[in-house]
């Protein structure tokens, strides 16, 4: 069965998680509808989280603490939560972080439940990543592929194999621009590519899950949810759809981060399980 996913998807203690669910859902299927792909159900939605310090949905989620309406079923691993509501159908949930390196780089590591702490260097970071068994993600974010940090994003794709991490596009990559110079440079020497919402942590911003998804013909194993991704650079029938943000809308929103202290950053504390959830 074909599948669409999101591999760029935070969830902040102040979201309102039943929002972002049926969002997901909402703008994966409206994704694939406008690129004439199967209906919902004819297709799995899978959803790849990258929770950032502090932040565990995942394992709130694994212990039953779901927004109203939402059941679970749990890989035996678990690498995969299975997430059903009685309108918005089925979607896979997939653990997975994301860190800060010493560069100021980000890292995701995706299908993995290990948290790796902030502040190692990037090679330690994909290191510790493959040892707990997921699949390193070096995303674009902006900023951060720029000036002296561009320097370190060439020389880490210069000098690793392809299969040493994949390459992440964002939604927050204005639409008007075209690929950037590394990202070509990354595909000829044969890195996988793999997008996502990459949704920040301010208001509203969980209406945008699922909105810039990766959609192929390769078959998902909720059991083995790594393997999927680990395919994605031989995979023939892999595509990228959605649209990216505006630049208008992405300069507000990284304008928003930088001066609403609210907002910037949470605190690095459980999860607040308490809205939207059953009891």
């Amino acid at each position: 069965m074909p599948i669409i996913a999101d591999t760029h998807v935070h969830i902040y203690p102040e979201y309102d998680v039943a929002l972002l669910l049926e969002c997901a859902c909402r703008n994966l299927d409206q994704t694939a509808r406008q690129n004439g792909l199967p209906s919902s159900g004819n297709m799995q939605r899978v959803l790849f989280l990258t929770e950032s310090s502090g932040c565990d949905w995942f394992a709130a989620a694994g212990q039953g603490r779901l927004p109203t309406g939402w059941t679970a079923k749990a890989a035996p691993l678990p690498l995969c939560l299975t997430l059903g509501h009685e309108r918005s159908g089925l979607v896979h949930c997939v653990p997975g972080r994301q860190m800060a390196t010493k560069e100021r780089l980000e890292i995701l590591g995706l299908a993995m439940r290990e948290v790796v702490p902030d502040g190692l260097s990037v090679h330690e970071t994909l290191d510790k990543v493959q040892q707990a068994g997921g699949v390193p993600v070096l995303p674009w974010a902006l900023g951060k592929w720029l000036f002296s940090r561009s320097r370190i994003v060439r020389d880490l794709v210069l000098s690793s194999p392809p299969d040493r991490f994949l390459i992440g596009d964002s939604a927050m990559r204005p639409s008007f621009s075209p690929w950037p110079s590394l990202m070509r440079l990354a595909r000829t020497r044969g890195f996988g590519l793999v997008p996502g919402s990459d949704p920040l942590p301010l208001p509203g911003e969980e209406r945008r899950a699922g909105g810039y998804a990766l959609f192929s013909t390769t078959a998902f194993d909720p059991e083995r949810p790594g393997a999927f991704l680990r395919g994605v650079a031989q995979d023939a029938s892999a595509r990228i759809l959605g649209p990216r943000l505006g630049l208008v809308s992405v300069l507000r929103k990284t304008l928003a981060l930088r001066t609403d202290a609210k907002h910037r950053p949470f605190p690095s504390t459980p999860l607040n399980v308490k809205k939207n959830y059953d009891r």
